[in-house]
Parts: C-alpha cells; sequence; structure tokens
C-alpha cells in the first residue's frame, strides 16, 4: 500500500542517515517502489499516524524527490520488536564498519533478552511460559544462533562483536565515525589496553590521528622509533658478535682498516 509522507513520523533511530545512500535513491527513484519502508501504527495527535521502522534512507530520498506518498509495508510492532527490524535492517547492509556492526549487535543482544527472558543465562526456564515454549520448540537456543540465522554472521562473529565493545566500554561512542572503527585488528588491540591507557589513545584517535600506531606514539605508549642508520648500526654489530676471527680478519682488510686486537 503506499501512505502520504506526512503521516510517517521518524522516532529514534540508531544510525545516522548516510547522504551518499539516500543521493543512490534519488538518482533512481524506481528503487523507492521496489522495496517499501516498514512503518507501524502511531498513536497520538496530529496527522502522523504512522512511525518508521525501517527504510530512513528510502523514506528522506522521497522526501528531497518531493514526492506525496511512498510505498509501505505496515506492521503491528511494540517497542521492542520495531528495534529488532531496524537493528536487523541495518545489519545486513554491507557498508557497516565493524564497529557499528559490534554496535548493533550489542543492541540486538539488549532487545532480545528483554523478549526472550526465558532464554537469557540464568532466566526461568521452569516457568508456564518457558515450559509451554519448549512444548512448542519455540524457545532460543541463544542469542548468537538465533541472530547468526537471522542475519546470516557467524556464532562467534556474533559473540566477538559484543565482546568488543563490552571491552571499549565508554569509548564507544567517541570511535565512531573515526578511521579506526573500520579497522577491526585495531579495534581489538584498543580493546585489550586498559581504561587509562585507552582513554589516552582515543584523545589521540579523536586528534586527528588516522591509525592506532600513531596515536600509540603520540600518546607515549608505543615502540619508540629507530632510524635507518640505527637499524644498520644495529645490524652490523650483531652480525660482528656472530662472525669469528678469521672471517674479522677479511672484513677488516676488506674495508681497508687496521687489525685491531
Amino acid at each position: 500500500m503506499r501512505l502520504a509522507l506526512d503521516r510517517i513520523a521518524v522516532g529514534r533511530r540508531l544510525r545516522k542517515l548516510n547522504p551518499a545512500r539516500v543521493q543512490v535513491f534519488v538518482e533512481d527513484p524506481s528503487a523507492l517502489d521496489q522495496a517499501p519502508i516498514t512503518v507501524r501504527p502511531k498513536a497520538g495527535a496530529g496527522s502522523a499516524d504512522h512511525e518508521l521502522v525501517a527504510g530512513g534512507h528510502r523514506l528522506e530520498a522521497a522526501h528531497q524527490l518531493k514526492r506525496h506518498d511512498i510505498e509501505v509495508i505496515v506492521r503491528e510492532l511494540d517497542d521492542h520488536r520495531a528495534l529488532l527490524v531496524q537493528i536487523d535492517e541495518n545489519l545486513q547492509r554491507e557498508e557497516l564498519t565493524p564497529l557499528d556492526r559490534a554496535i548493533f549487535l550489542t543492541e540486538r543482544k539488549r532487545v532480545w533478552e528483554v523478549l526472550h527472558p526465558e532464554a537469557k543465562r540464568g532466566g526461568d526456564r521452569r516457568s508456564k511460559a518457558a515450559q509451554d515454549a519448549i512444548k512448542r520448540q519455540t524457545l532460543p537456543f541463544g542469542f548468537s544462533r538465533e541472530a547468526a540465522a537471522a542475519i546470516g554472521l557467524s556464532e562467534r562473529t556474533i559473540r566477538d562483536a559484543v565482546a568488543l565493545v563490552a571491552a571499549l566500554g565508554e569509548d564507544v561512542e567517541r570511535l565512531q565515525g573515526l578511521p579506526v572503527a573500520d579497522n577491526a585488528s585495531e579495534l581489538k588491540a584498543l580493546a585489550k589496553l586498559d581504561t587509562a591507557k585507552r582513554g589516552k589513545v582515543v584523545d589521540r584517535l579523536a586528534a586527528g590521528e588516522a591509525r592506532l600506531g600513531g596515536a600509540l606514539q603520540a600518546a607515549g605508549l608505543g615502540k619508540p622509533k629507530t632510524d635507518a642508520q640505527e637499524q644498520l648500526y644495529r645490524a652490523l654489530v650483531s652480525l660482528w658478535s656472530r662472525a669469528n676471527a678469521r672471517t674479522r680478519k677479511r672484513f677488516l682488510a676488506g674495508i681497508g682498516t687496521p687489525r685491531t686486537e
């Protein structure tokens, strides 16, 4: 069905709109009709009697194209299930950074555990609700397994992503949008630092250091840099210490230096 744009309110969104993605739909308006947005009925006063669930980029493109209406799918969803739909739509996009994906998976785990308290570790599986779910074979076997089936990632990838966000703690928000957010190995290295050291490194990254190595150096936590000549000197000393007397004699003769004992 089609719904007038002024009837669709935009509530809480987990991710800012990407102008480049909006532009894709602006340049190819036919794509808007091929992929309907998802909305849910919205109670309250005003003309906007529906709320956006998934499809923010398509909705914004429709506004920019000055369309009157847009193709929609209307679903009856409570707040938690609406958030779950929004999260899953984002998780299926290829342009997510490793950090954004980890943040979405962490939020998905939080929402999923609210919806399935009986499946949460330590949950009451002896309750009537849990027993009924077991009989109907609808009790989830755990967040990672259910999420893997829903969004196509491996269970290990999901567990590692949630653990990464937990390890980064309050620094997660500051890291979003920085180059390091797109580098999984550097994020893992950051997560291994203690809170105080990581805070100093994130300060340097936020100040403009593009790579983790440079930020570590600037924060006084990296290995001191060694120039090329210093490296050559150390290599020569190492080779000299391994050479026997005959080889040393040949070397000294070859460079024209008088032999010294």
